[in-house]
C-alpha cells in the first residue's frame, strides 16, 4: 500500500479535502493541508473508518435515485400533448379555428415522429416540447374558457380573435422547425454520399467524374 496525499484520498472518497481534514482531526491523524502526505498505516486506518460510511451513503443515493419517478420519454410527452390538443380542438365550434388547430396537430405529429426516430437529436426539440407545446395548450384552453362569453363580451371576443390569429403564426413556426430538423438529415446524407464517392474513386470502382451520375 502506497502513501497518499490528503487530496488524493479525498478524491477516492468523493469528498472535499477540507471535509477529509476534519475527519482526520477527529481520528487524531496529523495533517495540515490538502497536500499533507499520509503514510501507509494512516491510509489503511482512514479507509477502514470511512469506507463503511461511504458505502452506506452511496447505497442511500442509489435507493433515492431508484425511487425517483422516471422522466417521461419523448413519445410520452408528445402523446400527452396530442391527447390534450385533441380534447381542446373538440370543444372549438369555429370551423376555421378548428382547421388551424388540425394543421398544428398534423405538424406536431411530424416533428414528434422525427424526434422519436432520432433520439440523439432531442436537444433540438427541447424548446418545442418544453415551451411551445405547453403554451399552445394554454392558449387553446383560454380560447375555450372565454367561449361562453364571446357572444356578449367584446373582451372575450377579442381574446378569441387574438388567439385564433396567432395559430397560423405558430403553425408556420412548426413547419420551419420541421424543415430545420430535416435539413440536418439532408446534410448528413450529403456527407455520407460524398465520402462514399471518394472511397469508390480511390478504389478504382468508378471513373473520375462519374460518381453520383
Amino acid at each position: 500500500m502506497a502513501s497518499m496525499r490528503v487530496h488524493e484520498l479525498a478524491k477516492e472518497f468523493d469528498m472535499s479535502s477540507g471535509d477529509l481534514l476534519d475527519r482526520l482531526k477527529e481520528m487524531k491523524i496529523p495533517a495540515k493541508s490538502h497536500a499533507s502526505m499520509l503514510n501507509d498505516a494512516y491510509v489503511d486506518k482512514i479507509r477502514k473508518n470511512l469506507e463503511p460510511e461511504i458505502r452506506a451513503r452511496a447505497g442511500a443515493l442509489e435507493a433515492e435515485e431508484a425511487a425517483a419517478p422516471a422522466a417521461p420519454t419523448v413519445s410520452e410527452v408528445y402523446e400527452s400533448f396530442l391527447q390534450e390538443l385533441g380534447a381542446e380542438k373538440a370543444r372549438i365550434s369555429d370551423e376555421e379555428v378548428r382547421a388551424r388547430v388540425e394543421k398544428l396537430e398534423r405538424h406536431t405529429r411530424q416533428i414528434a415522429a422525427w424526434l422519436k426516430q432520432h433520439p440523439g437529436k432531442e436537444a433540438g426539440g427541447r424548446r418545442f416540447s418544453g415551451y411551445y407545446l405547453p403554451t399552445v395548450l394554454k392558449l387553446l384552453r383560454t380560447y375555450n374558457e372565454v367561449a361562453l362569453h364571446a357572444g356578449e363580451s367584446s373582451v372575450a371576443s377579442g381574446i378569441q380573435q387574438e388567439i385564433g390569429g396567432i395559430l397560423d403564426t405558430i403553425d408556420r413556426a412548426f413547419v420551419t422547425l420541421h424543415d430545420g430538423l430535416l435539413q440536418d438529415t439532408a446534410l448528413n446524407v450529403s456527407a455520407e454520399i460524398s465520402a462514399l464517392e471518394t472511397v469508390l474513386a480511390q478504389d478504382g470502382l468508378v471513373q473520375d467524374g462519374l460518381a453520383g451520375q
